[in-house]
């Protein structure tokens, strides 16, 4: 169970205009989705990281990641009547996620 967040996000989409956001947050997950043929959720959580810095780098804007990885079990299912969701949930998703909210930035 792998939960990241883009630390600084907020920042990001203020110092670009909407076309610009859409064409970097396209690349990094473009990078994402060839990090998630991974599998193992450690190293994936810290290829993101490796990511994200990349793109600090070349936007001289101050993001970062922060990531929570934990094992156990989940259930799934997709719920709503009128909009579909897709969702997680278990004490083990729930610990994944604090994990990474109550992580440091890097």
């Amino acid at each position: 169970i792998l939960y990241a967040d883009i630390v600084g996000f907020t920042k990001l989409s203020s110092s670009c205009t909407p076309e610009e956001l859409v064409v970097i947050l396209n690349k990094l997950f473009g990078r994402f989705d060839d990090i998630a043929m991974v599998r193992n959720c450690v190293l994936m959580g810290l290829n993101m990281c490796t990511a994200i810095n990349k793109l600090r780098e070349a936007t001289r804007v101050e993001v970062s990641m922060r990531v929570g990885v934990h094992t156990g079990n989940v259930l799934c299912g997709v719920i709503g009547l009128q909009k579909w969701q897709y969702d997680v949930w278990s004490h083990d998703v729930t610990l994944a996620n604090h994990m990474e909210s109550g992580g440091l930035p890097g």
